[in-house]
């Protein structure tokens, strides 16, 4: 009697030790998730506002913010570093930071006169893609309701930017070469369209979103204002498995290229990056730079083919970028854009 007692009360002080081990557990398990949400909440609470963001970026510049004008304030929680982007103009100079969201540390500053740019190879200084597409549509002697553009896309890939425009209206395909700057209709053909040129996206086709749906949906992507945005090429491409449109735009500082499915409007691809770098009225022109690179290796123009200049900017240093062919070989340049003198030289066997 007495050891089965004895065994009873055991189990009920076993019983008891693991629901009081139990209840501990609990509790540390209870006290750790309080820990982490408390940490999470706190990390959330820790985290500065834009308009902190904002100050920090005025402060730092020595800017009173009513000397300021404020032209991009916005949060990038998505990037690898969540930050905020701060551009303002002030004092004939253009700012931009960014800032960190978790402590209001500095990442990125840069700093550039506004009074010594020269937009002149910029796409501000050309005309627009939808003003391009009205001379086409003009020299066709087509309106735009009969008409189911199927490129427009800006190329600067010559000496002369100009936009390639191409559209089919009743049993005919257009295409059209339109100076950039000038406006000028420099190339046009009218041909009969084939059967693929009629299955091109149009305002009617239910099997494709059109070409301005997809436009719409790469601005909200890149969250970007129609009116700040100045599109460089529109173009249904359907070489590929899936039909898809290739978006891009410039806004800013910034560089944009969406890929959109034509079917779906689903965004496929993205990406942003800073505009090419322009030169100021302190570097000398592509042109001059071209012709230093041609004087060095003992040619002319006129017995080159596929001369390309591109400016450039790495750290402080500026130069541009001079490659063309001639006979069997291919010629690269680097030239200071201040200087004139010769950074390097490259003749490769083509």
């Amino acid at each position: 009697m007495k050891k089965t007692k004895l065994f009873k009360l055991i189990g009920i002080a076993g019983i008891s030790l693991v629901i009081a081990s139990s209840s501990v557990a609990t509790g540390f398990a209870a006290t750790a998730t309080s820990k982490a949400v408390s940490a999470s909440y706190a990390q959330q609470q820790s985290q500065i506002t834009l308009s902190q963001a904002t100050d920090i970026a005025l402060k730092d510049a020595g800017v009173k913010k009513s000397d300021a004008k404020i032209t991009e304030a916005k949060a990038e929680k998505y990037d690898r570093t969540p930050h905020y982007e701060i551009e303002f103009i002030a004092n004939a100079k253009e700012y931009e930071y960014e800032i960190a969201m978790s402590n209001g540390k500095i990442l990125k500053k840069e700093v550039e006169n506004t009074s010594s740019s020269k937009p002149s190879a910029d796409a501000s200084n050309y005309i627009s893609l939808d003003e391009a597409k009205k001379i086409a549509l003009k020299e066709a002697k087509v309106s735009s309701e009969n008409a189911k553009f199927i490129k427009a896309e800006l190329d600067k890939d010559g000496r002369t930017a100009h936009y390639d425009i191409e559209f089919v209206s009743g049993k005919y395909k257009y295409e059209v070469e339109i100076n950039a700057k000038t406006g000028k209709v420099t190339d046009y053909e009218r041909e009969r369209a084939d059967k693929e040129d009629f299955s091109a996206p149009s305002e009617g086709n239910s099997e494709y979103i059109s070409l301005d749906e997809a436009k719409k949906i790469a601005l909200k992507r890149a969250r970007v204002n129609e009116s700040k945005a100045t599109f460089t090429k529109a173009e249904l491409d359907k070489d590929g498995r899936t039909a898809h449109y290739e978006i891009e735009f410039t806004a800013g500082k910034y560089k944009y290229e969406v890929e959109v499915n034509a079917k779906t409007g689903k965004v496929t691809d993205y990406e942003r990056d800073r505009k090419p770098a322009q030169p100021s009225s302190k570097h000398i022109s592509a042109q001059k730079a071209a012709d230093i690179a041609l004087s060095h290796a003992k040619l002319d123009s006129a017995s080159v083919r596929d001369l390309k200049t591109d400016f450039n900017k790495r750290l402080f240093v500026s130069f541009y970028e001079v490659e063309f062919e001639s006979g069997n070989y291919e010629y690269e340049y680097k030239i200071n854009a201040k200087t004139g003198k010769i950074i390097s030289a490259d003749k490769s066997w083509d």
